[in-house]
């Protein structure tokens, strides 16, 4: 029978001692994370890399697939999975990749706001797509490659940095 300060379900201590360990995962998940900050991107990439793994992410799975969701299975423990929290809410190197234009000229296109380049790329996929343009392989690679660690597409991108970063070049309103 579980004790006074359990949870009844769970068997698991709740209020004080949950809340002490809730705080000192996320207090190592954001310093874990914050070791990312000021480093070169290709440093960046290789810790973020090995972040991925230690949370279980199947990183050679992603590799194979560059298209596709890669890895969704779902993070084991509390710890790792605010260590995920973490690395997404800061945006790992996204700032980086679209600082050093590391993206696609797409992807750059989208975040930036670059309305023409984009239905210039749109357009450039049209004229050679063999099979119907809303199936074609070429529009899926256009619009489903996955870019940065973060592993977001280009349009997923625009809502993962829309808010946070000016783009060089971005349309002013």
């Amino acid at each position: 029978m579980p004790g006074r300060n359990q949870n009844y379900y769970q068997e698991r201590s709740t209020s004080r001692d949950e809340f002490r360990r809730l705080q000192q995962s996320r207090d190592l998940a954001s310093s874990r994370i914050d070791q990312l900050a000021m480093l070169p991107l290709a440093e960046k990439k290789e810790l973020i890399r090995q972040l991925l793994i230690e949370i279980g992410t199947d990183v050679d799975q992603n590799d194979s697939n560059p298209t596709g969701d890669g890895d969704q299975s779902t993070i084991s423990t509390l710890e790792r999975r605010d260590v995920a929290r973490h690395l997404f809410a800061t945006g790992g190197d996204i700032h980086e990749h679209f600082t050093w234009a590391q993206v696609s000229q797409f992807a750059m296109a989208c975040a930036s706001g670059n309305l023409k380049k984009v239905q210039s790329e749109l357009q450039s996929v049209k004229e050679t797509a063999v099979q119907p343009f809303s199936k074609s392989d070429e529009l899926r690679t256009l619009l489903e490659t996955r870019e940065t660690s973060m592993r977001l597409s280009p349009l997923l991108l625009i809502v993962s940095i829309g808010k946070n970063l000016s783009m060089p070049g971005a349309q002013q309103h």
